[in-house]
């Protein structure tokens, strides 16, 4: 699955947070709306898009959410470049494409595959010791050393697709 998720801030702008692949069960929009979220190749062919409604959080003052699962489609992999959300008013969010995102991490728990938690504003020094699963890297994250670390600074790496 390819996880995408984001938002929006109370004033319409729109959050894409970086994607990652893990193993999972599909989750999609359940209604359309005036919100898309679309893959494109470096050639810039349409890989995906999806159109959806963004849920708007209980106590954000207006703020709203989003996270679906997207199942992998074959040619994919080393293709998708960048990942765009779009809103009302024509905003928009891009991870990918060339553009240095700061490097989040995902954990994972080995034994069930669920995802534990994120880590949030990593340092490219960061990133590459928790993707190589630096003793000292984890723990000054405070991350038990048995999860998996999977780093991305938008849009999944070459690597990630054969794992």
């Amino acid at each position: 699955m390819l996880l995408l998720w984001g938002g929006a801030e109370a004033d319409g702008a729109p959050i894409l947070n970086p994607a990652f692949l893990f193993d999972g069960r599909p989750s999609l929009p359940e209604e359309r709306g005036d919100w898309s979220v679309r893959g494109d190749a470096a050639d810039g062919s349409r890989l995906f898009e999806l159109d959806f409604r963004m849920a708007e959080l209980a106590d954000g003052a207006g703020q709203g959410a989003f996270i679906f699962a997207l199942p992998v489609q074959p040619g994919w992999a080393g293709r998708l470049s960048r990942i765009t959300l779009s809103g009302p008013g024509g905003k928009t969010a891009a991870v990918g494409g060339g553009v240095t995102n700061a490097g989040m991490a995902m954990l994972v728990d080995p034994d069930t595959g669920s995802i534990r938690g994120f880590l949030r504003d990593l340092t490219d020094e960061e990133a590459e010791a928790l993707a190589k699963g630096d003793p000292n890297a984890l723990a000054a994250r405070n991350v038990d050393p048995s999860f998996d670390v999977v780093v991305s600074r938008g849009v999944p790496d070459p690597a990630d697709w054969r794992r």
